[in-house]
C-alpha cells in the first residue's frame, strides 16, 4: 500500500479499535518505502511488526526499520 493511502487509512483504524499492524505480503522488506510506512504507523500509535523470510534483512535495514517504529519481526526462514 502506498504511503499516501496509509496516511489516510491508519488514523481511521484507531476509531475501530485496531492497535496492531502486521505487514506480510510477498516480502515486506523489498518495499522501497517500508520505513515511511512504519513511521506513519508509529505516528498513529499502531504496534507494527513484519513477517519475513529474512533473506533481504540487513543490519542497516533493521536499524532504519526499528528507528521508524518497527516493534516486532517474525522470520519464516533462517537469518544468516
Amino acid at each position: 500500500m502506498p504511503p499516501h493511502l496509509c496516511e489516510a487509512l491508519f488514523p481511521q483504524t484507531l476509531s475501530l479499535g485496531v492497535r496492531k499492524l502486521i505487514l506480510t505480503s510477498s516480502e515486506p522488506l523489498m518495499q522501497a518505502d517500508l520505513e515511511e510506512i512504519l513511521r506513519i504507523a508509529y505516528n498513529n500509535r499502531l504496534h507494527t511488526s513484519i513477517v519475513t523470510n529474512g533473506l533481504a534483512l540487513t543490519g542497516w535495514q533493521l536499524t532504519a526499520s526499528t528507528q521508524a517504529g518497527l516493534l516486532g519481526c517474525q522470520s519464516l526462514g533462517k537469518f544468516t
